[in-house]
């Protein structure tokens, strides 16, 4: 999943005159501490080009995806107004707008302050983006947050400590008007989090929409979590960077979508890659009745269906069970 053209261009603007060693060993210090769920300190001019020439990318593949599910659950559902808490350079509001244009109001809070300019100079190409309203504040601090239709909380959680996390979730979910979405990496910590989330938000009246098909305890084992992945091209300096010589990268993560209204959920997600075998497929779903491993034959109707799905994928396979 590539990134807008004219956001590709921006970041390698900015990239022209790095010292490439130095932006080599940025990279590695913020995937190590993405791999560890650590908390991402980017206070270097040198991790923030860092962050935009590989983190960027990857996050906004995984919130691209994360959004296409929203819609695939909700196709009907109209969005005007997009609040993202924790921002960082507005990764949220490109793939929001990509998906949801008519998007027309934009908000975007980060407690750093030059990673904030460094979105808006990103973005001053943008005309929807340079419209946005950037604010430099503090999110626990803030006592609470304007309504917006969609309110977004992306690899933020997973920085703060328990009283903070739970505050700022109850915070979002007040504000938000239509839709509360969360993301984190799809490790053990990053599923923690985001189940924790889970089990507050439904406590505070929120109706799941994605990826969970039910609103009842998660089936998930005690030594599994559940998580995605979305693959994205690497472009030649990160392949240069990483010493690495795949043209692409899997990022893992973890996310949940809660809406105001009673959401039509479907029946089955799958949680894992499919097995595609010559006249059947095997899958593993997570269902309203928990989780299920489920083989479909080439005789069966809904065969075409599911084997065009892939890991993450929604599917309303009731007459399979």
């Amino acid at each position: 999943m590539s990134l807008p053209n004219e956001l590709a261009k921006a970041i390698e603007t900015e990239l022209t005159t790095i010292d490439f060693s130095l932006f080599s060993k940025a990279i590695e210090e913020l995937s190590l501490r993405y791999r560890n769920s650590e908390k991402v300190l980017i206070s270097s001019t040198i991790h923030r080009l860092a962050y935009i020439g590989v983190r960027l990318p990857a996050t906004y593949a995984v919130i691209k995806a994360v959004l296409t599910q929203l819609k695939k659950v909700l196709p009907n559902i109209e969005l005007a107004s997009l609040l993202d808490l924790g921002a960082g350079p507005g990764t949220v509001a490109w793939a929001a707008l990509n998906l949801f244009p008519a998007i027309n109001k934009i908000t975007l809070i980060e407690d750093d302050k030059n990673m904030l300019a460094l979105g808006k100079k990103l973005s001053n190409n943008n005309v929807s983006l340079k419209s946005a309203e950037w604010l430099n504040l503090n999110l626990i601090k803030e006592h609470q947050f304007s309504a917006n239709d969609l309110i977004t909380i992306s690899y933020v959680l997973g920085e703060l400590p328990l009283v903070e996390r739970k505050v700022l979730v109850q915070k979002a979910w007040q504000a938000t008007s239509k839709i509360l979405l969360l993301i984190e990496p799809g490790t053990p910590k990053g599923f923690s989090n985001i189940l924790e989330a889970r089990e507050q938000l439904i406590s505070l009246g929120a109706n799941i929409v994605a990826p969970c098909p039910h609103q009842e305890i998660c089936p998930m084992q005690e030594n599994d979590w559940c998580h995605f992945s979305e693959r994205l091209p690497r472009s030649s300096l990160h392949r240069r960077a990483k010493a690495g010589y795949l043209s692409y990268e899997d990022e893992k993560f973890s996310y949940l979508i809660v809406s105001k209204d009673v959401v039509n959920r479907p029946f089955a997600r799958i949680i894992r890659h499919p097995l595609k075998r010559k006249g059947h497929l095997q899958l593993s779903l997570c269902t309203s009745n928990g989780l299920k491993n489920l083989t479909i034959s080439a005789s069966k109707d809904n065969y075409k269906l599911a084997k065009k799905s892939d890991w993450g994928d929604s599917l309303d396979l009731r007459q399979e069970e």
